[in-house]
């Protein structure tokens, strides 16, 4: 799945809301967020010699609008939610803890490994 027919994917499974503001998001204006960041690791793989970030997989996405993907840049996305309701915000806690338990899916990480080999 490409372009919009992830983001059309992701707008049936999550709903067309920011799932850290919770505002209502238009299919045109929705970004992609990774729910591990695609240039942060999980700390408990920093270490580790293949992972390399998030990947592009579908369980490792949400959809948000565009100033919360910006603000929240590299943060985990377990400390955004936090600040989210912290700073009053209205996230939807049970699609950013459904996200979060999906990205600890092997998918959800990229690997150095699988670039460099070709299936």
């Amino acid at each position: 799945m490409k372009g919009k027919g992830i983001i059309r994917f992701l707008a049936a499974r999550d709903g067309l809301y920011c799932p850290w503001c919770g505002k209502p998001l238009a299919l045109d204006d929705a970004t992609r967020d990774h729910v591990i960041p695609r240039h942060q690791l999980p700390q408990d793989q920093v270490d580790a010699m293949l992972p390399t970030g998030g990947s592009n997989w579908h369980g490792n996405l949400l959809l948000a609008c565009r100033p919360c993907n910006s603000d929240r840049g590299a943060t985990s996305a377990a400390k955004y939610l936090e600040e989210c309701i912290a700073r009053g915000k209205a996230p939807r806690e049970t699609v950013v803890l459904a996200a979060i338990v999906r990205a600890q899916h092997p998918y959800a990480i990229r690997s150095n490994w699988t670039k460099a080999h070709k299936h």
